[in-house]
């Protein structure tokens, strides 16, 4: 793992009921890896929010802002960013599949 400036915006894929709950408590917290694990890139993050067969959603994160306010970031080599833990404050998009057959 390198210590390094983020990209602007990061992404965090999980599920729906993991959102709610992030919402509870106030961060997206590592949950028992070493690292809460984002990608700078939208399609991965999709990726990992899948894996699971309920309700994906990709939680966009501010970053540059986490990072201007002291948030240290690292990567590693596969290009997976980590940190200790996201405040809800730097989650600034919700994004959300579009349900096939659905008005």
């Amino acid at each position: 793992l390198t210590f390094a400036l983020p990209p602007p915006v990061l992404f965090h894929g999980t599920t729906w009921a993991a959102y709610q709950n992030i919402c509870k408590s106030g961060a997206i917290n590592k949950m028992g890896r070493h690292a809460v694990h984002l990608t700078a890139v939208e399609a991965r993050a999709w990726q990992s929010a899948r894996r699971r067969k309920t309700r994906a959603v990709v939680l966009s994160i501010d970053a540059a802002l986490m990072s201007e306010r002291g948030y240290g970031f690292g990567v590693s080599e596969n290009e997976v960013w980590c940190i200790d833990m996201v405040p809800v404050e730097f989650v600034h998009a919700v994004l959300e599949e579009e349900v096939q057959g659905k008005i």
